[in-house]
């Protein structure tokens, strides 16, 4: 996913160049647009790589809690 958002990134960069090199305004205009498109699925993709980031480290330390009790010993029972 990380390199995704980073060719997204660069994609949108190159778009950028493209667009302030060329003299034709409707191409000039097309380069643009699709350099904010691409921006705006990088900035998408990182969001969704944030959350799933975010998820992962909740199921783990889900499952560090569920495994913690049962590998501790167990408690003598009070008399």
């Amino acid at each position: 996913m990380i390199r995704a958002i980073e060719l997204f990134r660069m994609k949108a960069d190159e778009c950028e160049r493209r667009a302030k090199r060329t003299l034709d305004k409707s191409e000039q205009a097309e380069l643009v647009d699709m350099s904010a498109e691409l921006h705006w699925l990088s900035g998408e993709a990182a969001r969704l790589q944030s959350r799933i980031t975010q998820l992962e480290a909740s199921e783990t330390s889900v499952t560090d809690r569920r495994i913690a009790p049962a590998s501790a010993a167990p408690e003598a029972p009070m008399l």
